[in-house]
């Protein structure tokens, strides 16, 4: 019986591990995609190229994302943050 528990134990750990990593890996996917869109947007808006901005626009990408300055706490750390819905700022400027 207890060998039957600890293996449910470990199956149920294992696979709450492997959504914990799914989860964050499809956010960073999204920012990375967001960013190099809105990089695309600022490229083509720079060199006036007005059927590029209009597909970009169309693609959904954000003309005013917002400007989020670096984290350099720990993953762990900022993911403990949020779960715990604590808003701990990054620090602005030296």
């Amino acid at each position: 019986m207890k060998a039957t528990r600890r293996k449910h134990v470990s199956w149920i750990t294992a696979g709450l591990l492997i959504l914990l990593v799914a989860v964050y890996w499809r956010l960073e996917i999204r920012n990375i995609r967001q960013q190099r869109l809105s990089n695309a947007l600022f490229a083509a808006v720079e060199n006036r190229d007005t059927s590029t901005v209009v597909s970009l626009l169309k693609q959904g990408v954000d003309p005013n994302p917002p400007t989020e300055a670096w984290d350099p706490r720990p993953f762990w750390q900022i993911l403990y943050d949020g779960l715990l819905g604590i808003n701990r700022s990054p620090p602005h400027g030296p």
